[in-house]
């Protein structure tokens, strides 16, 4: 929890995402391209999606998108059980960007979720703290 001036506070949660380089590169190169699309990928799907969950079953989706041009889409869902099946309500979106190297912030229900996405080798990460 953090204060927020006269004694008021507001809950938030953090994650972290890491890329390995290779892929991280790769698409920031598919990111880079200006008045078009890939033509290694189906045009206007997710290449590649990276998933945050939170404690409270929200889950944030980072995805990069092969649309003319590529783009970055994230996106803040609530899992919600039904019938057996799982459910995605979507709560709130980011603006596009086009670069997947950056911070992700929502807020929903009085809550601020921020999602860090950034390229990282597996030894890199066991040295980072939140």
């Amino acid at each position: 929890m953090r204060k927020l001036g006269l004694n008021l506070y507001r809950a938030y949660y953090k994650k972290l995402i890491f890329v390995d380089p290779d892929e991280f590169d790769k698409m920031e190169q598919v990111l880079s391209i200006a008045g078009g699309y890939c033509s290694d990928y189906p045009r206007d799907e997710a290449i590649n999606t990276y998933i945050a969950e939170f404690p409270n079953g929200y889950e944030a989706d980072i995805e990069v998108i092969n649309s003319v041009p590529p783009r970055v889409k994230a996106t803040l869902y609530q899992s919600v059980e039904e019938d057996g099946e799982t459910i995605l309500y979507e709560a709130d979106e980011f603006p596009d960007t086009k670069s997947l190297k950056g911070e992700y912030k929502f807020e929903h229900d009085n809550i601020i979720y921020i999602v860090f996405v950034n390229r990282s080798r597996f030894l890199d990460r066991l040295r980072t703290k939140i």
